[in-house]
């Protein structure tokens, strides 16, 4: 994998963070044992077509949901390993993006300029992206 490479995944893992939130618990609410196994259907009139079947097609969506959820899971712990490395107002930055702020409104939160608080995001990112090569 490319430094940039690299550094453009973990800037889109960091910025989706909440996104993946939600797909975990999705997973985590249909994994439930009292969860159906088949879907819903409406009371609108389905074209002919060949039958299909619906458990099998819950069964690989649920399957393909806990793989995304894995690699989400592996790709934010070297995150989360490499939170020590950064200054303080780096952990901030990055753990407001993680909750899902845009950067204008964590710069009305940190009480500073927007440019600042991309810097700080990108320093944090290059940090991040360091420690992970040095563990590898």
């Amino acid at each position: 994998i490319r430094y940039g490479d690299l550094k453009k995944q973990l800037a889109e893992d960091i910025i989706n963070y909440t996104a993946n939130e939600s797909i975990r618990d999705e997973l985590m609410e249909k994994a439930r044992v009292n969860a159906k196994m088949s879907q819903t259907y409406s009371d609108l009139p389905r074209s002919k077509g060949g039958t299909s079947d619906s458990t099998s097609s819950e069964v690989f969506r649920r399957l393909v949901l806990k793989c995304r959820i894995k690699q989400i899971n592996e790709r934010m712990e070297y995150i989360d390993r490499a939170m020590p490395v950064l200054n303080e107002f780096e952990q901030q930055v990055i753990g407001y993006l993680k909750q899902g702020y845009k950067m204008t409104r964590i710069a009305v939160l940190l009480n500073c300029p927007r440019r600042t608080i991309v810097y700080a995001r990108d320093t944090a990112i290059a940090k991040i992206v360091k420690h992970a090569e040095q563990k590898d």
